[in-house]
């Protein structure tokens, strides 16, 4: 009796588990049931949206087409562009070579007619300049010789008087002495005309005797002054003054200065005054002017 008890009970509670997953599936099929309408509303949905992005993406695609074709087509001006320019740029640049060694034939061209017309004047400043003392010299020689053909001359008639031939040695030595300053100058711008072709630094220093040397210059440009109202003074100058260095340098810058006061500072005037003036700074000799 239990054994039949235990077996009934068991037989019915397992029809009461197939009761229940009999109810859930029917549960389960009324809901699929019902959900199908929605599901068949949502798919059609799905499929319209589906529809409208196709379209959308096939609108999109011809957009990016044309876009791509329009890039295409400004990339094919641009680079036909690039290429005019580098061609442009290429004939400019040969063009501004050819411009350029032109210029330079031009430049080296002018240059050396600059050169050429600067050594032209150079060359007349000297001759002009040469001019006066070769041209006193000259008067000084032919004054020098009628006064000695007169003398000669009056001996021969025996009428020479002591008088006479004390003012005719006089006219003599003044003559002399013009001579001497007039190749003296000329011999100073000869030496300025070839310094000039030779650098400064060139020049090696040497021993000489500056007061001996100042003396010879100053002889010469007073010869030059420009008339009785002016002068030119030598002040501290020893009988003798040893001096190593540049002699023709400083000559030169000596020479420049008397020119600039002869042109410059004594332009209009009818009178003026030059000193050259030896001092000593430190135990060194101090040349100033």
């Amino acid at each position: 009796m239990d054994q039949a008890l235990r077996a009934s009970l068991t037989q019915l509670q397992q029809e009461r588990e197939r009761k229940r997953e009999l109810s859930r599936a029917l549960g389960e099929t009324v809901q699929a049931v019902m959900e199908r309408p929605r599901l068949l509303q949502a798919n059609e949905l799905l499929s319209r949206h589906g529809s409208e992005l196709e379209q959308s993406l096939a609108q999109r695609n011809q957009e990016l087409s044309h876009a791509l074709a329009k890039v295409q087509a400004e990339a094919s001006i641009r680079a036909a562009a690039e290429a005019a320019l580098k061609r442009a740029h290429d004939e400019l640049e040969a063009q501004v070579l050819q411009r350029t060694a032109e210029l330079e034939v031009a430049l080296r061209t002018l240059m050396q007619q600059e050169k050429q017309l600067a050594l032209s004047r150079m060359v007349v400043g000297v001759a002009h300049e040469m001019n006066t003392p070769l041209g006193n010299a000259r008067m000084a020689a032919s004054t020098m010789q009628d006064q000695c053909q007169s003398l000669r001359q009056q001996a021969r008639d025996g009428l020479l008087r002591r008088s006479d031939l004390d003012q005719g040695l006089a006219r003599l030595q003044e003559g002399s002495a013009m001579v001497d300053r007039g190749l003296a100058r000329a011999g100073q711008l000869v030496e300025r005309f070839k310094a000039l072709a030779i650098s400064q630094h060139q020049e090696v220093a040497q021993d000489f005797d500056l007061a001996v040397q100042l003396r010879e210059w100053a002889e010469v440009w007073r010869g030059r002054l420009p008339g009785a109202g002016f002068q030119l003074e030598l002040c501290g100058l020893p009988h003798a003054l040893p001096w190593h260095g540049h002699r023709r340098a400083l000559h030169e810058v000596l020479e420049q200065l008397f020119d600039n006061s002869i042109q410059h500072a004594w332009a209009g005037r009818n009178a003026g005054r030059i000193v050259v003036k030896l001092g000593l700074k430190a135990g060194e000799p101090l040349l100033g002017l």
